[in-house]
């Protein structure tokens, strides 16, 4: 094979390779930014986070009585470590001191804190001061500001889990709090089966009332009945006392007539036994005194007659009224013991009727009210009218039968009498008859004069007796007369109060009776009442207790915080305003180094090296111009991001300083890729862009990127400038002395390779002219002009 076909063929191979490559360039650059991007959610749980738990465990109490310890920020820092949840960060529970610190410096990138009322919060809304349970992360924007919007999905994420275990908890305590009311209103339901059972035998009750009220009415009709008997005895009573009095005082007055006629009769007989003794001196004028003295036999005869008469009179009489007043005293025994024990009894209904209608006041049942109301008035109707019947027993004044005390000794003494007065009545008609025959035989007279005689002294000595008998029996009467007017007002009151006792007995068979026993029937039946309506009472309170109430206030803060029980605070240290703020070190980074690769495809990269001196004075001389143009590229860069994009700039020298540095590294990495390798190495710049956009970690943190893209993060210069520019913007110096160093050492290493690319073409050119044989002359040309010639036919080369 010729060298010009092996030529030939090497030339169509480079173009092979030239081609192939640029066709892959497309390939590259979807391939490598999709990548990076395939999955950034699913790689959460590589991204450092803290979290900070200062909860303080609280106590509850729950619906059985027992407490338990509620500690959901150690729950939740538990959770949050062992989670393997690739969706999830990589928590480690660090103190507060710990975490701000490594916040600061970017080794963690977010912190999760947990505040020490958490729990307490968290169980608050069981209680009567709901509050939201707080959580509080903090992320810093001179990390990475997209990790703020991560950790704030991942804290919602995590603030609705426990705001679900929250809302759990209260529902839990709230449904059994429903099951304790259901038991309390279960308790509620037995009692009022009870207070029905009790209503029942209260109903019952009252229908044994009713019974007993019959069989009261019954009874107070036998009472009526005797109260009518007893004013009809009371009547009868009256007229016989009336009678009585009407003939004691006729009595009286026969009494006090025979008393006079005694009285003359005992001096007649006086005279008589005084002429009898004349008269047998005197027997001259006897049948004028004998005419005399039959006249004067005839009239004490009629008025001995008179006097047997009416003493008969009084003696039946007297015995009659004595019988009644025995009668009228045994029945006013009788009526005034049992008006006290009716009168007790209807003061005992009333009273436990009051105790009835006071107890009532519980119960809301207003016809069973109304109609123990209604037995109550009766009660009362029964009470008056034993009042009134005991008023008028005791306004009766009985004192007119004191005389009658004794009425065995008074009818003895009205026997007595009257035995007198037949005795009286007796001899008088002797006296008339032997004052006729006197008369008649008064010439037989002066034989019997002294048999006269004789019987005048008895007649005198029985006419004195009579006079005193008389004279006992006026006074007698006297004092029957004036206790039979008594004995008539008051049995005529005894027979008023019986009449107005009858009156009394009628209202009370109208209303009372057998009531006690049928109260204390309804007593019991409404002590179940009672007992059930407590029970009821009792379950109902019960029910009330385990039912909250609320003001509307209350309502409306309780609400709010049930519905969002766990409230999440997200702060951001360093906080840029936008998210061109958040994009803008990536894209200036990306066009520090677009401005540097587009200088040098522009300029040939040794263009200003002279092939003479030493190669790090020829070094600078080819780096200075394209460090020029980095800088006013960087600095037209600075000015239009800031005034026209409106980034702002937090430490805006050290961002200049930054953005220098940054663009003559790119430009001297760049010149060095394309001194050494020409062509190629402006297709490696060209997929170096690619590599270090998909590892720089602009959006989404580098932690996020699959293993490939984290791997090779630390070793390209972009995501330094990328960190150092992000901090340095929003105001934070989180790795920018890190990013310094490394930039800086990249400069060197690209100065290096410029370096060693101007000593390469010395060396290349020194070999041509060896090889090509030139005079000294054509070396010298070649020596002095081969640095700006040689390498420019070089990439010409490469180029075609």
């Amino acid at each position: 094979m010729t060298e010009t076909q092996a030529k030939n063929r090497n030339g169509k191979l480079w173009r092979a390779i030239i081609f192939a490559g640029l066709a892959t360039v497309p390939l590259i650059y979807s391939g490598l930014l999709t990548g990076s991007f395939s999955d950034p959610q699913g790689n959460f749980d590589n991204i450092q986070a803290a979290v900070v738990n200062n909860d303080v465990a609280t106590t509850t109490e729950t619906t059985d009585g027992e407490t338990k310890t509620v500690d959901l920020g150690d729950q939740l820092t538990e959770k949050l470590v062992d989670s393997d949840e690739a969706k999830n960060f990589d928590w480690e529970e660090l103190s507060a001191e710990e975490a701000a610190e490594q916040l600061a410096d970017g080794e963690v990138l977010a912190v999760l804190t947990i505040p020490e009322d958490f729990s307490a919060n968290a169980v608050s809304p069981a209680g009567d001061d709901p509050k939201q349970a707080k959580l509080h992360i903090e992320t810093n924007d001179a990390a990475n500001m997209f990790v703020g919007t991560i950790a704030n999905q991942i804290g919602t994420v995590v603030a609705d889990e426990l705001a679900t275990e929250v809302s759990d908890e209260y529902l839990t305590n709230i449904y059994a709090g429903f099951t304790s009311i259901h038991g309390s209103l279960q308790e509620a339901a037995d009692g009022s089966t009870e207070l029905g059972n009790g209503i029942g035998d209260a109903d019952d009750g009252a229908g044994e009332l009713q019974v007993g009220i019959n069989q009261l009415v019954s009874g107070t009709g036998e009472l009526a009945s005797g109260a009518d008997t007893l004013a009809s005895g009371a009547d009868q009573a009256a007229s016989g006392a009336s009678d009585l009095a009407s003939g004691a005082a006729t009595l009286d007055s026969g009494a006090q007539q025979l008393s006079s006629g005694a009285q003359q009769a005992a001096s007649g007989a006086n005279e008589l036994a005084s002429g009898t003794a004349e008269l047998e001196e005197q027997t001259s004028g006897l049948p004028d005194q004998a005419a005399q003295l039959d006249d004067g036999a005839q009239s004490l005869a009629d008025g001995a007659g008179q006097v047997a008469d009416g003493t008969q009179q009084l003696a039946d009489a007297v015995n009659g009224a004595a019988s009644t007043a025995e009668t009228v005293a045994q029945v006013a025994e009788q009526l005034t013991a049992q008006g006290g024990e009716l009168q007790t009894g209807a003061s005992d209904v009333v009273t436990g009727l009051d105790d009835l209608v006071t107890n009532w006041d519980t119960l809301t049942d207003e016809e069973k009210f109304a109609l123990v109301t209604q037995i109550q008035s009766g009660a009362q109707q029964v009470q008056t009218g034993f009042d009134d019947a005991a008023t008028s027993l005791d306004g009766i004044d009985l004192s007119g039968l004191d005389a009658l005390q004794d009425p065995g000794a008074i009818v003895d003494q009205v026997n007595e009498l009257n035995d007198g007065a037949q005795q009286v009545a007796t001899g008088a008609e002797t006296l008339a008859g032997g004052t006729s025959q006197l008369r008649d035989a008064s010439g037989a007279l002066a034989d019997g004069i002294a048999q006269v005689n004789s019987g005048a002294q008895q007649l005198a000595d029985a006419n004195g007796q009579l006079a005193d008998g008389a004279s006992t029996l006026a006074s007698g009467t006297s004092t029957l007369a004036s206790g039979a007017n008594t004995l008539a007002d008051g049995t005529g009151e005894l027979s008023d109060g019986a009449n107005e006792l009858s009156d009394g007995a009628h209202q009370v068979a109208d209303g009372t009776g057998e009531a006690a026993d049928g109260t204390n029937s309804l007593r019991d039946g409404l002590d179940q009442l009672l007992d059930g309506s407590g029970e009821l009472t009792s379950g109902l309170e019960d029910g009330v207790d385990e039912v909250p109430s609320y003001t509307d206030s209350e309502s409306e803060t309780l609400a709010d915080v049930t519905s969002n029980p766990v409230q999440l605070d997200t702060s951001r240290q360093n906080e840029v305003a936008k998210n061109g703020d958040g994009m803008a070190p990536y894209f200036m980074s990306l066009a520090l180094w677009v401005g540097g690769m587009a200088y040098f495809m522009m300029h040939e990269p040794l263009r200003k090296a002279r092939g003479s001196g030493s190669i790090l004075v020829d070094t600078l001389r080819a780096f200075l111009p394209g460090a020029i143009m980095g800088l006013v590229q960087s600095t037209l860069m600075l000015f239009v991001v800031h005034f026209l994009v409106g980034v702002d700039y937090a430490l805006v020298w050290p961002v200049v300083g930054l953005a220098f540095l940054a663009s003559v590294t790119f430009v001297a990495m760049n010149q060095a890729l394309v001194a050494l390798l020409g062509a190629p190495g402006r297709f490696l710049a060209l997929v170096m862009i690619v590599l270090q956009l998909s590892s720089a970690g602009a959006t989404y943190p580098v932690q996020t990127a699959p293993p490939f893209y984290q791997a090779i993060h630390p070793w390209l210069p972009l995501s330094y400038s990328v960190e150092a520019f992000r901090a340095l913007i929003a105001g934070s110096t989180i790795n920018v002395s890190a990013a310094v160093g490394h930039l800086l050492i990249w400069f060197a290493i690209a100065l290096f390779g410029v370096a060693v690319a101007v000593w390469l073409e010395r060396r290349k050119i020194a070999r041509l002219a060896r090889d090509a044989g030139a005079d000294a002359e054509v070396g010298k040309v070649s020596v002095r002009g081969g640095v700006n010639n040689v390498p420019n036919r070089a990439s010409d080369g490469l180029g075609a």
